[in-house]
């Protein structure tokens, strides 16, 4: 497996490094964002090198490799010294990557100069390179899945055809192991793709059948029932075979794979990853748009990209778990152009109507997060600040006032923008005529001004929560002009624009 990545620039990519891989790796951010071009920059291995942590095993062998055909007479003094030499240039870094061989035998050869006893003798300052060099393992073979996949369903049999990336040629593959000698590898590669299949999908069953004229042609059973031409079934299916080929089948030891979740529903997503992490073998880095890829229970490493002058990459792993653990979509904070704290599941359909409303939604990813009223104070709202833009919106109700004021507090500390509403609740900004529309004759009819600092259901004598939505959607924007309501809503809508930063190369 690839333990650490030093990724060189292409297309829209600078330089950048992917380090503590695992065997699943995730890559997440908004579209145009350049996740596309961090898997062809791992996948080439011109533009990319290895990472490795060089240890005292490590220098040790280092060491002795650089020492061989020194030139000098023995000398166990000026051996230690010289090793010592080594393993001080190793220890400058913490990770060394394999296209430094020649600065490390530069600083080597500095620091060999530099002492007296050492610069006298007789020595190739590039065995120190040859050696550096060899401590790197090969590079594992690398396949790309790409998004779109075209597995064959019926097919004249080849047998010297080879399996493409996208996945032609695996129901060529699929037929021939099928058909080998029990016990032997192939038969065993069939059975085991056949049996995570029937686990993955829910308990459809697959094979490949041979008709009259010599077409094999791929089916699909559930739970015993007769057998239907994959070309009947969901794109689902196809797409679960396909990477599951590419997870169990030689020769590639590292599987990159854009959007696993394509066609997919959630379930069997789940246990697709579940699969990857447990039951593979081999190293995989996912590009996904799916919260479900971005679990910390099975995921090692989640990176998140994002465009600004050019594609950026960085750990998110820390944060992708914090947010699972407090209970929140990983990916909307990863992926949107915007998330918005508000204190109530009950503020949540209000806000999001009146993005409607603005035009905010669906232009631009928004995402609105309640955070439990009471216990708002709470939550670490340092995993919430490293999103691109956030904003929180609070209440003015004196009865949660303390609490209130600590999450303020908070949102400060943090650079999270948070705007405290004038009046007492966001209910309070409903007009007496959406309320009217929605409630008919429960409230009264005459209902004039209502105050906007004492709660809606003492005034009108009715819980109206339940209802938020509705309310929302029958009134106008224009009735929360000059309101500072309204004020949040345009300081929402600046903030989208100011993100919106495309990549010119990258996906």
């Amino acid at each position: 497996m690839y333990r650490h990545l030093r990724l060189f620039a292409i297309k829209g990519l600078k330089a950048c490094t992917l380090e503590d891989l695992g065997k699943v790796n995730v890559i997440c951010g908004k579209n145009n964002s350049g996740k596309s071009t961090v898997l062809e920059a791992v996948q080439d291995p011109k533009s990319s090198a290895q990472g490795i942590r060089i240890g005292p095993e490590e220098i040790a062998k280092l060491t002795s490799l650089s020492l061989r055909g020194k030139g000098w007479a023995d000398n166990t003094s000026l051996d230690r010294r010289f090793g010592a030499i080594l393993a001080e240039v190793v220890n400058s870094r913490e990770i060394w990557y394999s296209n430094e061989g020649s600065s490390f035998g530069s600083e080597v050869g500095a620091r060999r100069s530099s002492s007296p006893d050492l610069a006298r003798w007789n020595f190739n300052d590039k065995q120190p390179d040859e050696a550096f060099k060899s401590l790197f393992p090969v590079r594992p073979q690398v396949v790309l899945v790409p998004p779109k996949r075209h597995l064959e369903l019926t097919k004249m049999i080849q047998a010297q055809d080879q399996v493409q990336a996208d996945g032609v040629g695996i129901l060529n593959q699929l037929f021939l192991s099928r058909n080998q000698p029990e016990g032997s590898t192939q038969k065993a590669l069939f059975d085991t793709i056949r049996s995570e299949f029937l686990s993955i999908s829910g308990g459809y069953m697959l094979d490949v059948f041979m008709d009259a004229s010599n077409q094999a042609s791929l089916h699909f059973s559930l739970a015993g029932k007769p057998w239907v031409p994959s070309i009947a079934c969901g794109l689902g299916l196809q797409d679960l075979l396909v990477l599951l080929w590419f997870s169990l089948a030689p020769p590639h030891d590292v599987v990159l794979v854009e959007e696993p979740e394509s066609h997919m529903h959630p379930e069997m997503q789940r246990k697709l990853l579940a699969f990857l992490k447990h039951s593979a073998k081999k190293q995989f880095l996912l590009t996904t748009h799916s919260n479900v890829f971005v679990n910390s229970a099975y995921v090692d490493k989640v990176f998140f990209t994002h465009f600004e002058d050019s594609v950026q990459v960085s750990d998110a792993t820390s944060r992708a778990s914090a947010l699972r653990d407090i209970g929140y979509d990983v990916t909307d904070n990863l992926v949107s152009d915007l998330v918005i704290l508000v204190e109530g599941p009950t503020d949540t359909p209000v806000v999001e109507e009146l993005l409607i409303k603005k035009g905010l939604i669906p232009k631009y990813n928004i995402k609105v997060w309640p955070l439990g009223g009471d216990i708002m104070d709470q939550v670490d709202l340092s995993v919430f600040s490293q999103a691109f833009r956030i904003h929180a919106l609070t209440d003015s109700d004196p009865g949660s006032g303390a609490v209130r004021g600590r999450f303020i507090r908070k949102c400060n500390e943090n650079g999270i923008p948070v705007h405290q509403l004038e009046r007492y609740s966001i209910e309070n900004y409903f007009t007496p005529g959406a309320l009217l529309a929605v409630f008919g004759a429960q409230i009264d009819a005459t209902i004039g001004d209502l105050d906007s600092h004492k709660r809606l259901e003492d005034q009108i004598g009715i819980d109206v929560k339940r209802n938020n939505r509705k309310i929302v959607q029958a009134m106008s924007l224009d009735a929360l002009a000059g309101t500072d309501l309204e004020s949040f809503l345009e300081e929402v809508a600046r903030s989208c624009h100011d993100d919106m930063g495309i990549a010119s190369e990258g996906e």
